[in-house]
This record gives structure tokens, C-alpha cells and sequence, in this order.
């Protein structure tokens, strides 16, 4: 089930980057039946709190200058998608970080410019300031870290079955 997600969450990252909100839709769908499957209900709730924390983050990051999508003054709804297809992940294909915070943490800090540039490459937004990748990189490394090591704490009994 672990791969299945990775496979999922890749797909749904792929959908939004290239065909914006319907097939992100469609790919974080497909994450939402598994997570019901695996009777993970706890998962959507995460889903929900990181797709509106990704809203807000990512609004900030347009006010302040550093991505654009499209002229659009707040973050579009295909990242709200990308972050609830994150909140999916975090207890399935992520779940090895809950014990390696400080590795899920710099793991994250190297993908978020990774996957902001690859966007852009992709035509799925500008960055219109490259030194602000540091920004958010820093953020995701501290998101995540916090994230990952609550987790670990909440642990799998608490927090939803995880494969």
C-alpha cells in the first residue's frame, strides 16, 4: 500500500502540475479511496488541516513575491490539492520520517525547489524570485520536520492505520 501511495501522490503531483485542478482532482480522489480503504479516516483529517496550511503558506509566497501563478493573488486550488495529497502521504509512503525527522525535514528542504522549479519548467507557475526558494525551503524544513516528529509522537494507534 506504501507504493500504491507513492504512485498516487506522483500522479496527483503530475495531474495538478499539468492539467491543474481536475486531474489533480482526480488523483487525490483516488488517494481519498485508499485512505477509506485502508480505514485511515484520520488521514483525511490531516488532509484537510495541511491543504488549508498549504493555501495559506503558499498565498504568502505570492504576496510576497517569490512565485506567481498566472497573476492570480492567492495560491490556485491545485495546491490545496497538492498539500491534501501531502496530508495523504504523510502516514502512508512518508511514514519511515515519523523515525528520521531530521532526514524527512532536510528530504523536504531540497524537494520544495525541486518541485517549485520543476512546476515552473512545466509551465505550471513562475518563480519570480529564485532567492525565495531559500524561504520556503527553510519552511518546509521546519514543517516538516515538526510534522514528521509529531507523528512519530501521536504514533500509528492513535493516529489512523497506517500499511
Amino acid at each position: 500500500m506504501k507504493i500504491l501511495n507513492a504512485v498516487l501522490f506522483n500522479a496527483t503531483w503530475f495531474g495538478c502540475v499539468l492539467g491543474g485542478e481536475l486531474w489533480g482532482a482526480a488523483g487525490l480522489f483516488f488517494m481519498g479511496v485508499q485512505t477509506v480503504w485502508d480505514k485511515s479516516h484520520m488521514d483525511l483529517f490531516l488532509a484537510v488541516m495541511l491543504g488549508t496550511f498549504g493555501w495559506v503558506l503558499d498565498s504568502a509566497w505570492v504576496v510576497i513575491g517569490i512565485v506567481d501563478y498566472d497573476g492570480i493573488t492567492v495560491a490556485p486550488v491545485w495546491i490545496v490539492i497538492l498539500w491534501c495529497a501531502v496530508g495523504l502521504s504523510m502516514n502512508k509512503c512518508m511514514r519511515w520520517f515519523h523515525h528520521h525527522a531530521v532526514l524527512g525535514a532536510v528530504v523536504a528542504a531540497v524537494a520544495a525547489p525541486v518541485s517549485y522549479l520543476s512546476a515552473e519548467r512545466l509551465g505550471a507557475t513562475n518563480v519570480t524570485d529564485i532567492y525565495g526558494l531559500a524561504a520556503i525551503s527553510l519552511m518546509w524544513l521546519v514543517v516538516f520536520g515538526c510534522l514528521f516528529s509529531l507523528l512519530r509522537k501521536i504514533g500509528s494507534s492513535h493516529y489512523g492505520h497506517a500499511c
